[in-house]
């Protein structure tokens, strides 16, 4: 999987992208997505997936595109406008959010955490997004203004669980 979609470098994240959460499986399902062909990792992850959409006359390609429109205006809301209100409609306000350098727990502790990055010049371009009802997974590339090009790693993974069609936990995984 990690060859085939995502650009992650953790079997920690191929096993929880897949949807295998327990301790005891994730190397043998990371093992698995990471050796399969581009074909079958891919398929590996949309299996995962497949689950119940909000409305089951939707398909997973229309919960996608409906999903990708979501999240691309609110990339545009966020960086005209970096505050907790705007995060409102796409995150709990007791989301959890934890990534290689911290955690932060709630819409105001992670936006004052992204509206620093944001007021610096940073911004985030969805390159790929796959989505089922419960899980979104976003794969982002950041650009650094010129005077902070370390600022963030260039390109990233966000696995989203959901809860009532917002995320309530958001992991996040630098490549």
């Amino acid at each position: 999987m990690r060859r085939a979609w995502t650009r992650s470098s953790s079997d920690t994240y191929c096993a929880t992208a897949c949807g295998r959460l327990s301790t005891g499986s994730r190397r043998k399902t990371a093992s698995r997505c990471c050796c399969a062909t581009s074909r079958r990792a891919r398929t590996l992850l949309a299996t995962a997936l497949q689950r119940e959409t909000a409305d089951p006359l939707l398909s997973r390609n229309e919960v996608e595109r409906n999903r990708r429109a979501e999240w691309e205006g609110f990339y545009a809301e966020v960086h005209e406008k970096p505050m907790p209100r705007t995060y409102r409609a796409t995150y709990a306000t007791d989301v959890e959010v934890t990534d290689r350098n911290g955690r932060w727990q709630g819409v105001r502790a992670w936006s004052d955490h992204e509206r620093a990055a944001i007021v610096l010049g940073v911004r985030a371009r969805i390159v790929d997004l796959i989505a089922s009802r419960d899980i979104t997974v976003i794969e982002i590339d950041f650009t650094n203004p010129a005077w902070a090009s370390d600022h963030c790693p260039p390109r990233s993974t966000f696995v989203h669980r959901l809860a009532g069609g917002r995320s309530r936990r958001l992991d996040i995984h630098y490549v």
